[in-house]
């Protein structure tokens, strides 16, 4: 079971998020399962794994989709008005 913050954060490759922008990183891939039609599937799934370390691992690998998400959380990331065509987040 992961103890403190450090350790969370870098099971979820979002160790250069503050305390605060991890907990909206964490929270919004949560709530974006019942925004977007997904409440049914994601509560059988979740209530399917008996641990918390389980349940942790599955909502990190809903986080892993897109492997760069954590970095637009970040201040730097919400500054960042580059834009990619390749990654259209980056306009964000």
């Amino acid at each position: 079971m992961v103890s403190n913050n450090t350790e969370i954060k870098k099971k979820f490759k979002a160790e250069m998020l503050t305390d605060k922008e991890f907990k909206f990183y964490f929270i919004d891939t949560v709530i974006g399962q019942f925004q977007y039609g997904k409440r049914t599937s994601f509560c059988s799934k979740l209530h399917s794994y008996k641990t918390t370390a389980q349940q942790i691992n599955f909502i990190r690998d809903l986080l892993f989709l897109d492997p760069d998400q954590s970095y637009y959380y970040s201040v730097k990331g919400l500054q960042d008005d580059s834009y990619d065509p390749s990654k259209p987040q980056s306009s964000r």
